[in-house]
């Protein structure tokens, strides 16, 4: 009679499949972290750029004297409403043209902590005085 051979997988082909599925996920784990980190820091730097957006136009919004009158102060400072962020208006008059034009450079800089690391964005513009009118524009 013969005797069957022993079929199926040795222990050490058992081991180095193991081995080598574990560095494969331990792989795709770590790119998922990232991608996470990657996802959470967009989103808050989105929330800083819409929160910087608001600032500038309710700037726009504003008569042209009443923000000049800004220039003539300190930044103004001031938290989101859920304390994560710290916005900074700054203005300030940067020409008077021979016409008598006033121009203003507004920028809004919003800042908040990303771990230990400190993070901003800035979004500047002009605010023209078109001919006297009083609007920001």
């Amino acid at each position: 009679m013969k005797q069957a051979k022993d079929s199926g997988f040795t222990l050490a082909e058992v081991l180095a499949a193991s081995f080598i599925l574990v560095l494969v996920l331990a792989v795709f784990i770590g790119l998922f972290h990232e991608g996470l980190k990657t996802t959470a820091a967009s989103t808050d730097e989105e929330e800083a750029l819409a929160f910087a957006q608001a600032k500038l136009e309710e700037i726009q919004a504003m008569r042209f004297e009443d923000v000049a009158a800004l220039a003539d102060g300190e930044p103004d400072e001031e938290p989101s409403p859920d304390g994560k962020y710290t916005r900074t208006t700054k203005v300030d008059e940067v020409e008077v043209t021979d016409d008598g034009n006033r121009l203003l450079r507004v920028e809004v800089s919003v800042s908040w902590n990303e771990g230990e690391q400190q993070r901003q964005v800035t979004l500047v513009t002009l605010v023209a005085d078109k001919e006297g009118e009083g609007g920001a524009r």
